[in-house]
Formats: C-alpha cells, structure tokens, sequence
C-alpha cells in the first residue's frame, strides 16, 4: 500500500515537472510571438508617421536564434536532470553504501538501462566514494533505492520487478 501510494506521488511529481516544462517552452513561443508583434506595430507606426524619426525597430528573431533559445532549455533541463541523479546517488550512497549503488549501476548498465553519460556521472559519483556502506542494508531502503533510479531514467518498473533486480545485482 504504502509502495503503491509513492509510486503515485512520483507519477504526480512527473506530471509537475511536465508541466512546468511545457510552460516554459510556451513563454519562449510568446515572447518570440510578441517579438514579431512589436515589430509589427513599429512598422505601422512608422508608415502612419513617415515625417517622425523612428525607434530602431526590433530585430525579428531567426530561426539559429529560436534554435539557440531551445538549446539552453535542453541544457537547462539536462542541467536539472543531472542534479536530480546526483541527489539520488548521494542520498543512496549515504543510506545503502556505494558498494551497493556501484552494483545497481553496473547491473542497469548492462541491460542497456542507462544512458552513456548518465552511467558515467554515476560511475564518477561512486567512486568518489571510499565508504562501502552497512554489512546489512534495510530491504525497504535498497528497493526505494531501486524504483527511485527507475523513475529518474524513466523506466516503469513495479515492485516485483524491483525485487528480482536486487537479488540479481546482489544488494540485499
């Protein structure tokens, strides 16, 4: 029960931060929107007023500047990303152990789970680690452990499958 009501608090935390990156990318659209609108009404006015001088009139956003713009809100949220696993990779090494953390890499990386740069933060991560962790770690911590890198990486994996994958990796 109290597994079942996590993982919906974390499908609720996805859906916010889907959310909010939506958002985002809809304020860039209507500012790039509003840029052109200016513009717009710069050139009305100065046809209505030819004998005035003029503002210079706002430079139309080009399509390396739209692409730019999107850049730097890919590497923003890749910037965020890599944050949110090096949280959970500090916060499980401190509960479980980097020798523990260390195997369930290994054990996603072999199965094609994790991404080459992700698999290398978190190898970087471990190994500046010198603590192996307790002789005995609680199960419900090694599986929140788990299902937590699960849905970082966005994989969908229940209880069941978590399970198999800590006696797999060895990390009870």
């Amino acid at each position: 029960m109290e597994l079942e009501q996590r993982v919906k608090t974390l499908e609720y935390e996805m859906r916010i931060l889907k959310n909010e990156i939506q958002r985002t990318v809809t304020e860039v659209q209507e500012h790039i929107v509003a840029q052109y609108a200016a513009q717009a009404a710069a050139a009305a006015a100065a046809a209505a007023k030819p004998a005035e001088p003029t503002a210079p009139a706002l430079k139309p956003a080009s399509l390396a500047d739209i692409r730019r713009v999107q850049s730097d809100i890919a590497a923003d949220e890749q910037h965020a990303y890599n944050k949110r696993l090096e949280t959970w990779a500090k916060g499980s090494i401190e509960r479980v152990g980097s020798g523990r953390v260390g195997r369930l890499v290994t054990y996603f990386d072999e199965r094609g789970y994790l991404l080459e740069g992700d698999k290398k933060l978190l190898i970087e991560l471990v190994a500046k680690q010198d603590d192996n962790g307790p002789i005995k770690a609680p199960l419900t911590q090694v599986l929140d452990m788990v299902l937590k890198l699960d849905e970082l990486i966005g994989r969908t994996a229940d209880g069941e499958e978590a399970l198999q994958i800590i006696e797999e990796a060895n990390l009870g």
